[in-house]
């Protein structure tokens, strides 16, 4: 098994897959299911983020730390 980290551009660690043709659709049926769950917890986080910005209480709490 190879194991390889990736510094300059991520920080993920990257492993050869051996696998048989008939598990390769399961493989990747998982990991778009796991890409798309990774998308919409990034999408909420986000609106999230965007949300607390724009409030009030967070916006005088911040001003308030900068000083």
């Amino acid at each position: 098994m190879s194991q390889k980290l990736i510094p300059e551009t991520s920080l993920c660690l990257i492993y050869e897959l051996n696998q048989e043709c008939r598990t390769e659709p399961i493989v990747e049926k998982r990991f778009r299911i796991l890409a798309h769950i990774s998308n919409q917890l990034r999408k909420h986080v986000k609106k999230q983020l965007s949300r607390l910005e724009k409030d009030r209480v967070y916006q005088e709490l911040k001003k308030n730390t900068d000083d």
